[in-house]
């Protein structure tokens, strides 16, 4: 960077240049000139009260901030210097407002519609749910709370690939070896090698297809408990299968599982809140959408 541009009178001469264009586009009476891209409500100048009021209830407010932070309570000077930073941040603030240096910020528009959303999920959260409701609710939703299916169980795995010609006459074989063993059935040398464990105790059935597949895992309730059965396919191959124990899924009743309910009860609410709330708001504009140019198709489509 050229040393010129180091020197604190360019500095100066830059935002003194920056500031005498800002109120060249001033008006007389302190508000933006007039833009003949905005509406005539957009052009109204704002009323900016130029009293400044430091309430008891802002003072105790301030200190109360100041004795979350720091865990005491303000001395005299302290808070009078929060005080000051108050009125300096309400004046700053305000003349912000008078120069309109809110208008068409992307972040200071995200911002208050956060603010406004925040509000009304507020408004919502004081809502409180009656049993009949949240019973509804459940009843209406139940998948997230409906526990899946466990299984105890034992499986042999044989590798269809390596035994394409002779994979019925094998499964056949072993199944009968393993039905005349019963529960009590040697496995760990039987069958082929998987990296996956031979002997399951309660898993549930979202976990077995995670760790078998799909099709192995919806093929698992029909199995007959309590003897050898197969062969049961998985996207590894086959599998002899030894179930000794199922423990059906189910719908918790509401007592069991209230907590969640009335959270995920509550978020709907919001949402639903948020929404009317929106439409009420969106009734009160006239809004007007112009034609464009139509977006250009995407070539990988």
């Amino acid at each position: 960077m050229p040393r010129i541009f180091k020197e604190p009178l360019i500095h100066f001469l830059i935002l003194g240049g920056a500031l005498f264009a800002l109120f060249n586009l001033l008006g007389d009476d302190g508000e933006l000139a007039p833009d003949d891209s905005r509406s005539q409500e957009e052009m109204a100048p704002r009323r900016i009260s130029r009293e400044i009021v430091v309430s008891s209830g802002r003072i105790e407010s301030l200190r109360a901030r100041f004795k979350k932070t720091w865990r005491r309570d303000p001395t005299a000077q302290e808070q009078e210097g929060l005080i000051n930073e108050f009125i300096r941040e309400e004046v700053m603030y305000r003349q912000a407002l008078k120069l309109e240096l809110d208008r068409d910020d992307p972040m200071v528009r995200r911002r208050m519609r956060q603010k406004l959303e925040f509000f009304t999920e507020d408004i919502a959260s004081l809502a409180k749910p009656s049993d009949e409701e949240l019973a509804a609710y459940l009843e209406a939703h139940p998948d997230p709370y409906r526990q899946d299916s466990k299984f105890t169980f034992k499986q042999v795995y044989l590798n269809t690939q390596n035994r394409a010609e002779t994979i019925e006459a094998d499964v056949s074989s072993l199944l009968a070896d393993l039905r005349a063993a019963g529960a009590s059935a040697d496995i760990r040398e039987t069958g082929d090698r998987l990296m996956l464990e031979q002997e399951f105790q309660a898993i549930s059935q979202y976990e077995i297809g995670r760790l078998f597949g799909q099709e192995f895992a919806k093929g698992l309730p029909a199995v007959e408990t309590g003897s050898w059965q197969g062969p049961v396919r998985s996207g590894f191959g086959v599998h002899l299968v030894f179930i000794s124990e199922q423990i059906d899924g189910r719908l918790p009743p509401l007592d069991e599982i209230r907590e969640a309910v009335e959270r995920d009860w509550s978020s709907a609410k919001r949402e639903e809140s948020n929404e009317a709330i929106y439409d009420n708001f969106r009734a009160e504009y006239e809004v007007t959408i112009e034609e464009a140019s139509a977006p250009k198709e995407d070539p990988e489509k």
